[in-house]
């Protein structure tokens, strides 16, 4: 019955929030302006050019749906991004990379966004650029004004000038040239180009998101509500027992991946048939017998001082509870501390959409295909 209570309270909370403006999030990539190319390099540089040119570039490995945006904008979005893949040449790739990296960042799950990518140019110039955005009917341009291959002391290196543009205050909210150089362990299977360019255009597309964030008005609010789903779990969490019963009836003591006792967050629906638990131990005491561990990211092996974490998803069938266990996590020990349980946990559950619609609770949440 608690449970119910602040299920019933939260969603009292929902209607002040869903009456707030709705904002669209309008951001144009255009094509790289300047290719530098150092004499140095040319050959690499040549090489890496017709590989990719000859691949054959599919809408699927560019471009993820966002199943919560406007229909309209994401014809748009996908339009855009296949139009752009029809003519795509090496040059271009810097674009598309930042066009792939930016719907990963939280972008995916924003509602009203028009993400659109295009071969069109632009220096720094201000006025070129205000004209295109007016033209193209967007707040946010970001621009690759020029992008550098070259060698220094026999390693790779890749500098890139990137801008973002912002119509309403007609300047740059940023403007950063920046330089990667070629780290071997970094790039495996990657050649020492491709993975200098992709690396610089990664470290650079966090901050380029968050300077858009901090404008944009949709970001502003879904970051606020976001804080609101946090703490709205955290107090079903917090409300919540852990029913070790279940675990029991799950018959966990024959799975020698799973220690009950490192048990931390459980939900269960109403009926009690269904149950999502998450686990984060310690790995001092691991034996030989966490076979998952050999799977984990951990190249060598080496589980002792670290903390680890899983989800146990469980369904009981005609009586009978059948259960699957995610991949086992490397948390590491100075993340370790309880805000960080409920944020892994949160971050997890959101992609299966707990709460949808600003902050209201999701009935379907567990009839899901995290329960399949």
């Amino acid at each position: 019955m608690k449970i119910i209570l602040t299920f019933v309270s939260i969603c009292l909370l929902t209607v002040k929030l869903n009456s707030q403006t709705n904002y669209v999030t309008k951001i144009l990539i255009l094509s790289s302006n300047k290719i530098l190319v150092d004499s140095i390099i040319s050959k690499e540089f040549k090489e890496n050019s017709l590989s990719f040119n000859k691949q054959e570039h599919r809408l699927q490995d560019y471009y993820v749906e966002n199943k919560v945006n406007n229909r309209e904008f994401e014809d748009k979005t996908k339009a855009s991004i296949l139009k752009f893949l029809s003519t795509i040449d090496y040059k271009q790739k810097a674009s598309l990379l930042l066009f792939k990296y930016l719907q990963n960042l939280n972008f995916i799950n924003t509602p009203n966004l028009q993400l659109n990518i295009t071969n069109q140019v632009s220096d720094k110039n201000l006025k070129s650029l205000q004209n295109l955005a007016l033209q193209e009917d967007v707040e946010f341009i970001v621009n690759i004004s020029s992008i550098l291959f070259t060698k220094v002391d026999k390693k790779e290196e890749v500098e890139i000038d990137i801008q973002v543009y912002e119509n309403s205050s007609n300047s740059f909210i940023f403007d950063e040239k920046t330089r990667f150089t070629y780290v071997d362990f970094l790039c495996e299977n990657n050649t020492p180009i491709n993975c200098s360019l992709e690396t610089v255009i990664s470290n650079q597309t966090l901050l380029i998101k968050n300077s858009i964030a901090k404008r944009n008005p949709s970001s502003i609010k879904n970051d606020s509500i976001r804080k609101i789903r946090g703490n709205i779990l955290r107090t079903i969490i917090e409300s919540t027992q852990i029913d070790n019963s279940i675990l029991d009836e799950m018959n966990l003591d024959s799975d020698k991946s799973v220690s009950k006792k490192a048990i931390k967050i459980q939900l269960l629906n109403q009926s009690k048939d269904k149950c999502i638990s998450y686990f984060v131990e310690d790995s001092t005491n691991f034996s030989s017998e966490r076979l998952d561990l050999k799977n984990s990211n951990d190249k060598d092996h080496n589980y002792k001082n670290n903390i680890y974490s899983y989800f146990i998803i469980g369904s009981k069938v005609n009586g009978i509870w059948k259960y699957k266990k995610t991949k086992t996590e490397c948390v590491y020990a100075p993340l370790y501390f309880e805000k960080q349980n409920i944020i892994s946990f949160h971050s997890y559950i959101d992609n299966y959409y707990f709460i949808k619609d600003s902050v209201e609770l999701n009935p379907d949440f567990f009839n899901s295909t995290l329960f399949d």
